[in-house]
């Protein structure tokens, strides 16, 4: 059993001061424009929305394995302006990748959002997803989406 170790006035929690409210809630404001989450995205797949794209960044191997229903594979090192035109730039474009330890969303959403698409990015990615006991497709189907 791990017993915790108090010393006194050693706080790790409250040694950095919170911001003061205001400048709280822009962060954290802010942070809601650039990051979405696997509950939002399915909630809004389940009920039919159809204002944004969901965008797999990983490897198309990795998307065969198992991927988000709908999304499309869009591996991180093909976007450039060619390969991306055929995406849709009025609407939201939601990337994601396997989870917290990997980076190809991000990587997508730099070259997406450098390139004129409004982006948000699924945090925790196919982790997240499969924690949250949502459906996985498996394959490669093709998809297709209206502009």
């Amino acid at each position: 059993m791990t017993t915790l170790l108090k010393s006194p006035g050693t706080s790790r929690v409250i040694e950095t001061p919170p911001a003061d409210p205001k400048t709280a809630n822009n962060h954290f404001s802010s942070r809601l424009a650039f990051e979405t989450d696997p509950s939002d995205v399915y909630a809004d797949l389940r009920n039919g929305e159809t204002g944004f794209i969901v965008l797999d960044a990983r490897t198309p191997e990795a998307y065969a394995r198992g991927h988000v229903p709908g999304a499309i594979s869009f591996p991180h090192r093909t976007i450039e302006a060619a390969t991306a035109s055929s995406l849709p730039k009025n609407k939201l474009i939601v990337t994601y990748c396997d989870g917290v330890f990997c980076n190809a969303s991000t990587k997508a959403a730099a070259k997406l959002t450098g390139l004129g698409f409004k982006v948000k990015e699924m945090i925790h990615g196919m982790a997240g997803w499969r924690e949250e006991g949502y459906p996985i497709e498996n394959g490669t189907a093709p998809v297709t989406f209206e502009k």
